[in-house]
C-alpha cells in the first residue's frame, strides 16, 4: 500500500458513511430530528458502492456506536453530527 493510502475497509466505510448522510439530508426527519431512510440493504449497498455484507457489517458497527438504528427496509439515522467520526 502506498503512503497515503487508506485502507479499503476505511474507504468503504467512508463511502457508506457518505451515502447515509446524503440521503439523511434528502430524507423526512421523526420528531426527534432522526432522518428515516427507507431502503434495504442492498439498494443501500448499489449506492454506496460496496458489496451487500460489507454494508451490513458496517451498518451493525454504526448501530452499536449509537449512530443509526437498524429497521425493516430503513435506516434511522440518530446521530448525524458523528456519523463520520472515526474516533468513536
Amino acid at each position: 500500500m502506498r503512503s497515503g493510502a487508506s485502507p479499503p475497509e476505511r474507504t468503504e466505510s467512508l463511502e457508506i458513511c457518505r451515502e447515509l448522510a446524503r440521503l439523511a439530508q434528502q430524507s423526512g426527519h421523526d420528531e426527534a430530528g432522526h432522518a428515516l431512510i427507507v431502503a434495504t440493504h442492498e439498494e443501500l449497498a448499489e449506492r454506496s458502492v460496496v458489496s451487500r455484507p460489507k454494508l451490513s457489517k458496517e451498518l451493525k458497527r454504526l448501530e452499536l456506536q449509537g449512530r443509526v438504528k437498524l429497521e425493516r427496509r430503513a435506516v434511522r439515522v440518530v446521530d448525524l453530527t458523528n456519523l463520520f467520526d472515526p474516533t468513536l
